[in-house]
């Protein structure tokens, strides 16, 4: 279900004029709280870097005892993955792609 501030959904296409928002008051939205926008994005990144490590672990020290080859090939992949986010995130923070505005 949309939410008010942005719109609604009439015969199955997007209402732009719903609930008396215009395209340009849904920018100066964005634009007035981008430093908030920001802050939020950034702090959902650093959570859920610490989480996909604590996961590679956790996953890692539970499976050892019942498949060690297992474990010893996707433990490195985990932490892989953990990196490559942690690459994305730094890239995406560097160019402000995730600025509502961009």
């Amino acid at each position: 279900m949309p939410t008010k501030a942005f719109g609604g959904k009439r015969n199955g296409r997007l209402d732009r004029e719903s609930y008396g928002w215009t395209l340009v008051q849904k920018l100066e939205f964005l634009l007035e709280r981008e430093s908030i926008f920001l802050f939020w994005n950034t702090v959902i990144y650093v959570m859920f870097r610490a989480v996909l490590v604590v996961l590679a672990v956790v996953l890692h020290r539970s499976l050892q005892p019942h498949a060690p080859l297992l474990t010893s090939i996707a433990t490195p992949f985990g932490l892989i993955w953990v990196g490559s986010v942690v690459a994305i995130g730094v890239h995406l923070m560097r160019t402000r792609a995730l600025s509502p505005v961009g």
